[in-house]
C-alpha cells in the first residue's frame, strides 16, 4: 500500500518476489497491492503479468484482481480482452457495476461503442438482479 501511494512499482514487485524467501505467504491482497502500485505508474503490462502469475501459483483471483486487469485493458483500448475477461468473471466470481463500466470504457476508448451495446445486451442476462440496470 505504501508502494502504491509513492508510485514505487519496482519496490512493490521486489517485495512480492522476496516474500517467500522471508517466509511470508503471498496472497491475493499482496498481488492486488502490487497491481495497484503498477496501475498508479501506468505499468499496465505488469498488471497483466501479475494476474497471470496469480493463476500459475494457485492464488485466488478476487474482484479487485479482475478489475485491475479490466482497468489495464481499458487504458490500453483492449476492448476484446476486457470483454473476454468479463465473461470469465461471470463464470468464476461474478461482476460489479464497476466491472461493467470498465468494459464499456474500454470499448468507448477503442471507438467500439457498438460492441459495448452488444456486449451489455449479451451480459444482461448474467447481471445479478440486485445490480442497478
Amino acid at each position: 500500500s505504501a508502494c502504491e501511494k509513492g508510485s514505487c512499482w519496482q519496490e512493490a514487485l521486489v517485495l512480492l518476489v522476496a516474500m517467500p524467501k522471508m517466509r511470508v505467504a503471498r496472497g491475493s491482497v499482496s498481488y492486488n497491492a502490487a497491481s495497484s502500485s503498477c496501475e498508479k505508474s501506468g505499468r499496465w503490462d505488469l498488471i497483466l503479468g501479475l494476474f497471470r502469475h496469480m493463476g500459475s501459483t494457485g492464488q485466488p483471483k478476487t474482484i479487485v484482481s479482475y478489475e485491475a486487469v479490466l482497468l489495464a485493458c481499458s487504458a490500453q483500448q483492449l476492448w476484446q480482452a476486457a470483454a473476454s475477461l468479463m465473461c470469465r468473471m461471470h463464470e468464476v466470481r461474478g461482476a460489479t457495476a464497476d466491472s461493467y463500466e470498465l468494459v464499456v470504457t474500454a470499448c468507448d476508448k477503442a471507438g467500439a461503442w457498438q460492441s459495448a451495446t452488444t456486449l451489455l445486451s449479451e451480459l444482461d442476462c448474467a447481471m445479478p438482479s440486485n445490480m442497478a440496470r
